[in-house]
């Protein structure tokens, strides 16, 4: 069994996760009936389509769970190293901040890097413009 947070292998019959302390996903209910349970509709599984395995059901489970465990310092380190990369950091930051990663404090980062760009382009743009007027006003 795996750790639904961090993706730790769990042994069986433990109630937290050795590694990040998470309560153990165990439901008795799938374990029993697991007919019952693969022919759960959209409406009562709360995903797009029915699905045909109680594995599907805990794999898409998975996908949509929100990892908030924080970033150490070598990953802030690197993203702050790519932020600050001209053109590169503009479609990373993208891609983290509307793409499948699952940590929200990369997507935060990231959306917070593009305003920073934003503004950044912005002062640039009015710069230009005030420069231009007073070089062309002559």
């Amino acid at each position: 069994m795996l750790c639904q947070r961090c993706g730790n292998e769990i042994a069986e019959g433990a109630n937290y996760c050795v590694r990040c302390g998470t309560k153990s996903f165990r439901n008795e209910y799938l374990n029993e009936q697991p007919v019952a349970a693969a022919t759960k509709t959209a409406e009562t599984a709360n995903i797009s389509a029915p699905v045909s395995e109680v594995g599907d059901v805990i794999k898409r489970y998975n996908e949509t769970i929100i990892d908030e465990s924080p970033l150490r310092t070598g990953q802030y380190f690197w993203l702050m190293l790519v932020a600050l990369i001209p053109i590169i950091n503009f479609v990373t930051c993208i891609a983290w901040a509307f793409g499948p990663t699952r940590n929200i404090n990369i997507k935060n980062f990231a959306k917070s890097v593009l305003i920073w760009l934003g503004i950044g382009m912005a002062f640039i743009g009015f710069t230009l413009m005030f420069v231009l007027y007073f070089t062309l006003a002559r």
